[in-house]
């Protein structure tokens, strides 16, 4: 009897997880579709806010627009700090822990509002943590993006060392305009084996290791996995 129940559970649960699937599976492709008509609807606003001069040379930044606390969340403020003449937004949703660090320090935009498919279509660069995480969806943007449907210089600042070969990263899967990198072997590594022109993978380092000169050295032990 015990079999029986273990086998019926099973059958029962397989069915379950089938069922949810494919309702989980429509709701992303109706949410898809929503998203790409909101974009393509947004195109005549957006032209036009860009026939003016300001609407020009505007910096998109993000991390993936729920957080702030990595490479771009240390160049936004090194921007707002440092290069007030430059109008860059921050990308991040209204619930984001992180959104009260940003508060009063500059321009910022909240993750999948009208605005942000507004600004993600006029802003001349693009610079995020993440593959298209500045983005209202990275995986259609970056299917919209190999049909020439996003325009404007795309940066691509990580979130750590990329050692291994990742076939979604390299070009033509991806098309970038920067592609930094923080150590000098992944520098080599990445430029051998991602197919990126020559021009396009940089030896930059990170954004946020500008901020360990704030750290006062003291004699401890730090044990940090990843």
């Amino acid at each position: 009897l015990g079999i029986i129940l273990i086998f019926f559970t099973v059958i029962f649960a397989n069915i379950f997880e089938v069922i949810y699937m494919k309702k989980s599976k429509i709701k992303r492709y109706v949410y898809l579709i929503l998203m790409l008509l909101k974009y393509l609807s947004i195109w005549p606003a957006a032209y036009f806010m860009r026939l003016n001069d300001k609407n020009k040379n505007i910096l998109l930044v993000s991390e993936r627009g729920m957080d702030a606390r990595d490479n771009a969340y240390h160049l936004i403020n090194y921007i707002w700090d440092k290069h007030p003449e430059i109008i860059a937004y921050f990308v991040i949703s209204k619930n984001s822990p992180d959104r009260e660090k940003l508060k009063n320090k500059g321009y910022i935009i909240e993750y999948r509002s009208l605005k942000h498919y507004l600004y993600f279509w006029i802003s001349d660069v693009k610079i995020s943590t993440h593959i298209m995480g500045y983005s209202p969806d990275a995986a259609l943007f970056n299917k919209l993006d190999n049909f020439g449907l996003v325009r404007g210089k795309k940066i691509f600042l990580q979130h750590g060392i990329t050692k291994d070969y990742i076939a979604e990263l390299t070009y033509p899967n991806i098309n970038l305009d920067l592609f930094v990198c923080g150590a000098k072997p992944e520098f080599e590594y990445v430029k051998l084996k991602y197919n990126f022109p020559s021009n396009v993978v940089k030896y930059l380092g990170m954004a946020r290791f500008d901020a360990l000169y704030d750290i006062n050295i003291k004699k401890q032990i730090i044990i940090m996995p990843t």
